[in-house]
């Protein structure tokens, strides 16, 4: 079953996906974290094969990666002190690579 709650300013998703992996997801708006439950929801319902193909398929780079977790983590206060730091230290290494499976 999937849930969701208020952390801080933001607003976390928690589910299981079909392969028994607990899946978590932080969003800055709610309806924007029940849109994604609504989604993930439906395609896991759909067809649970197909859901873990999308899956396997994903492939994203380091810059989108960062990209993503700077939006869903900067307005956090350990983000301004030392999550920031340590990204730059990470892009300067893997700046330019493949993410995925």
């Amino acid at each position: 079953m999937a849930t969701i709650r208020k952390r801080g300013k933001s607003y976390q998703i928690d589910y299981v996906d079909p392969t028994g992996k607990r899946i978590r997801q932080s969003f800055l708006k709610k309806k924007a974290a029940e849109a994604e439950i609504g989604k993930r929801a439906s395609l896991i319902a759909e067809n649970p094969k197909r859901y873990l193909e999308i899956a396997k398929a994903s492939i994203i780079t380091f810059e989108e990666l960062v990209k993503k977790y700077k939006e869903n983590f900067k307005h956090q206060k350990s983000y301004k002190n030392s999550k920031s730091y340590s990204i730059k230290r990470l892009e300067r290494e893997f700046s330019g690579h493949l993410l995925g499976n």
